[in-house]
């Protein structure tokens, strides 16, 4: 629910969204199919019953005007056919509102989706695809966010449609930087026969991580048991999987995060956390299905380093997490100093025995060294594949030979 005052004789823009072009790691919608606009609208002390939903750049052709905005809550429509997606190095593309002052204009529930299949739904060719790798786990988002100053329980328990406003301190008010809240996200989880990897964030409150055992195996007469069952799910969730994993926090060592910390604080954290999760009435039913996980980081892998220090004070850890990426700034390397060419490729398949092995042999010693000193835990990858670097400035040849 937004609320924006326009001042005087003058257009105000309201954004939701932004769009662009995948090499800028953005989202864009698929060209040629049919998607909605739909949003709920009222206003006050306004002279216009007039506001444009508005696109800028490459999507500017979508604009349209919604005309009869008044006093009382009403539901606005509008379909389109999405164009050509942006390409690369264009701009991001604004999604929002446009309209005049004086007056206030009072907006909820602005969302875009496609028409042929439900708002907040999987698509099915992407389940087919998941199903096809057969996983093990699925990492969920839901409940962490690396840049804002997060939310809580009530709200990564809450449907799609009902997200809560975070802050990031230096935007200010933002939506929700997660997706995938729990009631979305453990069917899937369900349905691929995998185990889901809950990661969560450490703004959460004690009352959180006990609320969050009680939505996933308490029982009917209990807020969060009763809130699982008016979302269609009688049986724990605890019941659906072999195992549940419990991550604190995501790459807290990472010092552009917002929640950055270091190793001591963080392990301390984290076992505290763990531990209440113990004191839950719940915990002792489930107990054999849970794996608390710590996060660490490939490059840090003495006994020195971030998650061999973490576990030290967390004795109720099970794991320490790395992400071996394949070059990219993870890792500080530009294969082919960043071209396309020979050496680049070779670079490139070479990197495991040059430079994971390298340093996963090193957290298998570390790892060796503490369980001999009481710290019994496991190595284990949350994140890999190709590293976050772009080569789409390149003119690309048609037919490459290696």
């Amino acid at each position: 629910l937004v609320r924006s005052r326009g001042l005087g004789d003058v257009y105000k823009r309201q954004f939701q969204h932004r769009y662009g072009s995948q090499d800028q790691w953005m989202e864009s919608l698929d060209p040629g199919e049919p998607y909605r606009m739909e949003l709920w609208l009222r206003q006050e002390n306004r002279n216009s019953d007039e506001v444009v939903l508005w696109m800028d750049e490459h999507y500017s052709q979508i604009n349209t005007v919604l005309t009869g905005i008044n006093g009382t809550w009403t539901q606005f429509q509008f379909d389109f056919i999405a164009p050509t997606r942006p390409g690369p190095g264009s701009l991001p593309i604004p999604q929002g509102l446009v309209f005049e002052g004086p007056g206030t204009l009072w907006v909820d529930n602005f969302r875009v989706y496609k028409t042929t299949e439900a708002p907040f739904t999987y698509q099915q060719d992407k389940i087919d695809t998941l199903l096809e790798s057969n996983p093990a786990t699925i990492r969920l988002w839901g409940g962490v966010s690396n840049e804002q100053l997060g939310s809580n329980i009530e709200d990564w328990t809450n449907s799609e449609a009902l997200s809560l406003r975070q802050y990031n301190p230096n935007y200010g008010a933002q939506y929700s930087d997660s997706s995938l809240k729990l009631p979305t996200a453990l069917p899937v989880v369900e349905e691929l026969n995998a185990s889901p990897w809950l990661v969560v964030g450490p703004y959460h409150s004690e009352s959180d991580w006990l609320s969050l055992i009680e939505y996933l195996a308490g029982p009917t007469g209990t807020p969060f048991g009763d809130k699982r069952v008016s979302q269609g799910r009688t049986e724990p969730w605890s019941d659906a999987f072999p195992l549940i994993y419990i991550e604190y926090g995501n790459e807290s060592w990472l010092p552009f995060f917002e929640w950055q910390t270091d190793p001591v604080e963080y392990g301390q954290f984290a076992e505290h956390f763990f531990t209440t999760i113990k004191s839950s009435p719940y915990y002792p039913q489930i107990a054999n299905k849970l794996v608390f996980v710590l996060n660490g980081a490939l490059d840090q892998s003495t006994t020195d380093d971030f998650g061999h220090v973490a576990i030290q004070h967390c004795p109720s850890a099970h794991m320490v997490d790395v992400a071996p990426y394949i070059g990219g700034w993870e890792s500080e390397v530009e294969f082919g100093g960043g071209a396309i060419n020979d050496a680049g490729y070779q670079e490139y398949l070479l990197f495991h025995a040059s430079r994971i092995k390298f340093h996963t042999d090193r957290h298998a010693q570390s790892r060796d060294t503490l369980s001999a000193l009481g710290f019994d835990y496991d190595l284990v990858t949350y994140e890999f594949g190709p590293g976050s670097v772009s080569y789409t400035h390149l003119t690309l040849p048609t037919i490459y030979s290696v």
